[in-house]
């Protein structure tokens, strides 16, 4: 027994034994069976170079080996099912906008968040084009984010100016590279932060102290009425389409058109427990997104507390 050869199988099936890919080997001894490249054991055998025994033997070990790998295969497999629907999960449930979209920006998946923001199917996604939802000039600053995600894995690009619905955000992206793609064809998970209502929160709290340093350093009533008139609209929203009327006595100060208004909030204005005046805030219906009602939000309790 010791004399006899033991049987070689082709060198390429021996290395596509080790694949991860069941369906590979499959396919490879498909093959095999079909160029007949079984046939060296039956030669050895007729030509005495190996007994049937033997050939029994070596066929068992072997399969024994390829019941082995099939279990670590199954095993491997029902670990990446189980992490890839972690990952969904996680991915679909992100109580932020989030996106799988390559290097040039077509979007490939999105979850509910990015559907409910950017107006975006679950579906049919790769007419979609992210770079669309950000202004042009961030343009240059977005292709800068993904090459350095490219490079290093991840990157963040803060104060990012996004629209949709006819509705702009300040926003923070986040880009992650996913492994497992094509080097020369990376693909990145995106996730969105928006920033606007902290930005706005800041405008407000710049604009205020703005005009409390007016108060202080204004004797002239007319010019810090002047001065405030310039100050309100850069406190808002939408500064260039604000519009404030300040009102004292019999004297209004402002270019509040109440055919333009498409919003507006007031408040007196008091001293020493008398009311001398009023003061209106509006925005005009020339560029204000009129789609989207949330836009709007700005003349709510918070934006009326402001203006008092």
């Amino acid at each position: 027994m010791s004399s006899e050869k033991q049987l070689n199988l082709p060198e390429h099936l021996l290395k596509n034994s080790k694949s991860t890919n069941f369906q590979k080997i499959q396919q490879t001894a498909i093959q095999a069976l079909q160029n007949s490249e079984f046939d060296l054991a039956f030669k050895a055998m007729e030509q005495g170079h190996i007994s049937l025994p033997k050939l029994i033997e070596d066929l068992q070990i072997y399969q024994a080996e390829l019941e082995i790998q099939n279990d670590e295969l199954r095993q491997s497999q029902s670990l990446s099912d189980n992490a890839m629907r972690r990952y969904s999960s996680l991915f679909d449930n992100l109580p932020m906008p989030a996106m799988m979209i390559d290097q040039i920006g077509i979007v490939y998946e999105c979850n509910e968040q990015a559907t409910q923001k950017f107006n975006l199917p679950r579906t049919n996604l790769g007419s979609y084009f992210f770079p669309r939802l950000v202004k042009k000039q961030d343009h240059g600053r977005l292709h800068h984010l993904l090459e350095n995600a490219k490079n290093i894995g991840q990157a963040i690009m803060c104060d990012v100016a996004m629209q949709a619905v006819n509705t702009s955000y300040t926003v923070d992206i986040h880009a992650t590279l996913l492994p497992d793609f094509d080097a020369d064809r990376p693909h990145f998970v995106v996730t969105i932060i928006d920033q606007t209502q902290s930005t706005e929160q800041l405008k407000e709290i710049q604009t205020i102290y703005m005009i409390s340093r007016a108060t202080q350093q204004m004797n002239d009533i007319d010019t810090f009425i002047a001065r405030v008139l310039r100050l309100i609209p850069k406190g808002m929203r939408y500064p260039k389409d604000t519009r404030v009327s300040i009102t004292l006595g019999d004297k209004i100060s402002g270019n509040v058109n109440t055919d333009e208004m498409l919003a507006s909030t007031s408040s007196t204005i008091e001293s020493n427990g008398m009311t001398f005046g009023k003061l209106v805030v509006a925005y005009t219906a020339d560029s204000t997104p009129k789609c989207n009602p949330s836009c709007h939000a700005a003349f709510g309790k918070d934006s009326a507390k402001k203006t008092e």
